[in-house]
């Protein structure tokens, strides 16, 4: 249990990295388009920033899945912690059973999460939101 942790804190802290590092790609073409004259060279830069932005919510997203299985995780060792230092002297096969099995749903549950966000897409047409977006740019 201690390995996965680890690796789900490895795994957000490099999510929080890559996060960082769009954020300030988005910035850098925010402050872009901002100075550009050629209207189709505008649009493009939108719809980059529209791409950065969606990556960043995606990355937001998976970074909180990172957190709760490392919470889950830890919420288990110290279920295990407390039943051995409770007067449990030994756990039985069916117990570590019956935590693995929770584990294993509350994984599968973030896979089907992370699954989801991976395909998540808008309604809102890319005119729309292009348009929407360089409103918000003051464009």
């Amino acid at each position: 249990m201690k390995e996965f942790i680890a690796k789900n804190n490895l795994r957000l802290i490099e999510n929080e990295k890559l996060i960082h590092r769009v954020e300030r790609n988005s910035q850098r073409e925010e402050k872009r388009v901002q100075l550009e004259d050629n209207d189709h060279l505008k649009r493009c830069s939108l719809r980059r920033i529209k791409g950065y932005r969606k990556r960043i919510e995606i990355l937001q997203q998976c970074s909180a899945i990172y957190n709760d299985n490392i919470n889950v995780h830890i919420e288990m060792m110290e279920r295990l912690e407390d039943m051995r230092v409770s007067g449990l002297k030994s756990i039985t096969a069916e117990m570590l059973e019956e935590i693995a099995l929770d584990n294993q749903e509350m994984y599968r549950k973030h896979e089907e999460i992370i699954d989801t966000v991976s395909v998540f897409r808008d309604t809102i047409t890319e005119d729309q939101d292009l348009e929407t977006l360089a409103k918000e740019l003051g464009l």
